[in-house]
């Protein structure tokens, strides 16, 4: 229950309410002032008033010159010494050079390169990147907390960055870390009276937070406080300083390619709140350039902000947005792509299947007569999606087949089209016909799985093999593991486990702890199956400590997986008192069955964890 605690914003009020953590009672703590305070003068209070060894770290977030994680980079910089030299910290070379870039290697790869962002033809916000990111920060902040006690403060948190929200909302309530304050000041969201940018999104995403990590709430005063000047790195490529660009702008010091760009590295460091300002300044400002420019930089203004509000989960705008997008381009393309986005706001997030195939219809109609590339690749998209429609809402496989078929042969002629997109990067290359008919043939691949033609599903998938060759090997993580699932559901044992192996590899090579625990998910499955139960119980184990370390949800099918290696290999003694220590964690159907071990052993499959057909699952810290 959220406990109040009411102050006049006094920083000694508020100091009499902070129990300090010590190492002899660890506990995990957060506190929510809203309104005016003086977060820096409470710093300087508990660090006056509690002289026993702490770290306690304060800054305050500036709006104008957002950088992705910053409260979280500056407590690491101030903090190095502590945490640079710990050998493990070194397998995170991505998410190092990433969050510090090194000025002396700048051919070194970041996050970026070794995982993806959202996607715009599913409006997917699943960014692997982030939880990455994410993961390694509060690994950090964990192991310090187990040194000593850990307080902060953060001031002005309305001005965050999304992917720092998450990050408090992993540690505070899926990692629950302990030895860990969290003092968090957020004040109104000044919306400078723009329509777009009006802080609806960014105050209901912390008001779910607040509701999450359950902190003591303190009323602070209506005092108006000086702002400070904040920190950001000049060669950051994690800044999104929109401060000096709107300056720039207002004053005509900026081309139109310029505008373009800005926009778009908004949305790709995932700054909704960015983009809508973006927008707003853009759009008042079109007089600035030629009529041309002013229609093309408002189909592209729309077309961001749509996705922008799809992913804060304002779903009726971002369909007003894109309708508006639809109608600033006389690209026949274009438009059939703004009736697919509304199909796929309709179907996938509004589950209204009447107003997706409305949409679907629109875009068929636009593109009926037209036979250019940019169309049929569209048009391609609009018939992927259908399929999609056919066989998850309506359950009609020959209708989707059909409809993924015509689209792999329109788009034959185009295969090689577009032959310097890279297809694993749809952010920086959105348009790539190599990758709509991977996709479309992985599709054809799918259908016949939930069909149950695994026989036609596996030929499918081993006709991707050869346009994945120049793949980073990275990615391909995810053919080895639903080939392996394919191989497992044939019965080919042995098949299943070199290939789900080879994902594995992928995975621990890359120091991709979320897939790499899926993939030893399944490997535990496969191994079961097998009759190595011993092996089996290995991969089990390790999914659990992957999972406690990235901080995804233990289950009962996880506990019921490590009962049945234990006691199916023999160690019954085991199996019975780990069954007794995990009563309330495991189904009470599991346990009627465990006291007749042979009717146990015949429904085996039924209790096991077995992992997700594909390589995918939510990330625990974006689901907020």
């Amino acid at each position: 229950m959220i406990q109040d605690l009411y102050t006049n914003g006094n920083s000694k009020f508020i100091l009499n309410s902070y129990q300090p953590i010590s190492q002899d009672s660890p506990r995990h703590i957060s506190y929510w002032i809203e309104g005016n305070v003086s977060i820096e003068e409470l710093k300087s209070d508990i660090i006056r008033s509690f002289p026993e060894k702490k770290i306690v770290f304060y800054t305050k977030l500036n709006r104008m010159e957002r950088s992705l994680l910053k409260p979280f980079r500056d407590f690491l910089l101030e903090h190095k010494s502590s945490w640079m030299d710990w050998d493990w910290v070194k397998e995170y070379k991505y998410e190092l050079q990433t969050l510090f870039p090194s000025s002396n290697d700048e051919d070194r790869p970041d996050i970026f390169s070794v995982s993806w962002g959202w996607s715009e033809v599913r409006l997917n916000r699943e960014i692997h990147w982030g939880f990455r990111l994410v993961h390694f920060v509060s690994r950090i902040i964990s192991k310090l907390a187990e040194i000593q006690p850990v307080s902060i403060l953060i001031e002005d948190l309305q001005n965050s960055d999304r992917i720092s929200i998450y990050c408090i909302h992993h540690l505070a309530y899926n990692l629950k870390v302990q030895n860990l304050t969290f003092i968090l000041n957020v004040k109104g969201y000044y919306s400078l009276n723009y329509k777009l940018d009006n802080g609806k999104g960014i105050t209901k995403l912390l008001n779910n937070l607040k509701a999450k990590i359950d902190p003591v709430i303190i009323n602070g005063s209506d005092l108006v406080i000086q702002e400070t000047k904040t920190y950001c790195a000049s060669d950051d490529s994690l800044e999104d300083n929109v401060n000096t660009f709107i300056h720039s702008l207002k004053s005509s010091e900026v081309e139109y390619n310029e505008v373009l760009e800005k926009l778009h590295s908004s949305l790709h460091l995932f700054n909704l709140e960015n983009v809508l300002l973006l927008g707003d300044i853009i759009l008042n400002n079109l007089n600035r350039f030629t009529l041309e420019q002013q229609k093309r930089l408002s189909y592209e203004v729309w077309r961001h902000i749509g996705i922008a509000q799809v992913f804060m989960d304002d779903y009726n705008n971002a369909i007003q947005s894109f309708i508006k997008m639809k109608e600033y381009t006389e690209s026949v393309g274009e438009k059939v792509k703004a009736c697919h986005l509304i199909a796929t706001i309709y179907g996938k997030r509004l589950n209204n299947i009447d107003g997706a195939k409305e949409y679907i219809q629109k875009g068929m109609n636009i593109a009926q007569n037209s036979d250019d590339f940019r169309t049929l690749y569209e048009k391609g998209w609009l018939y992927n999606y259908v399929a999609y429609v056919s066989y998850s809402l309506e359950k009609d496989f020959d209708k989707a087949l059909n409809y993924v078929n015509q689209a792999v042969e329109f788009l034959k002629p185009f295969k090689n089209y577009t032959p310097d997109s890279k297809i694993m990067d749809e952010i920086g290359n959105p348009i790539s016909a190599e990758r709509l008919l991977g996709n479309l043939t992985a599709n054809i691949s799918y259908l016949y799985f939930y069909k149950g033609d695994y026989q036609q599903a596996l030929e499918a998938w081993k006709s991707l093999e050869k346009d994945i060759v120049d793949a980073p090997e990275v990615f391909k993580k995810e053919y080895f593991y639903f080939e392996g699932n394919l191989f497992l559901h044939l019965g080919m044992y042995s098949q299943a486990e070199e290939s789900l192996k080879k994902s594995y590899i992928i995975c621990e090579k890359y120091n991709d702890i979320f897939h790499q625990e899926i993939v030893s998910r399944k490997l535990g499955y496969t191994h079961f199956l097998m009759g190595k139960y011993e092996v089996s119980m290995t991969y089990y184990k390790n999914s659990f400590q992957l999972k406690e370390l990235s901080g995804k949800a233990i289950t009962n099918k996880d506990y019921q997986s490590l009962v049945l290696c234990l006691l199916l290999s023999g160690d019954i003694k085991s199996a019975n008192k780990k069954v007794e220590e995990l009563k309330g964690f495991i189904s009470q159907e599991f346990v009627d069955f465990y006291e007749d071990s042979k009717s146990l052993f015949n429904n085996a499959n039924k209790f096991l964890e077995e992992g997700p057909v594909i390589l995918l699952e939510p990330f625990p810290m974006m689901n907020l």
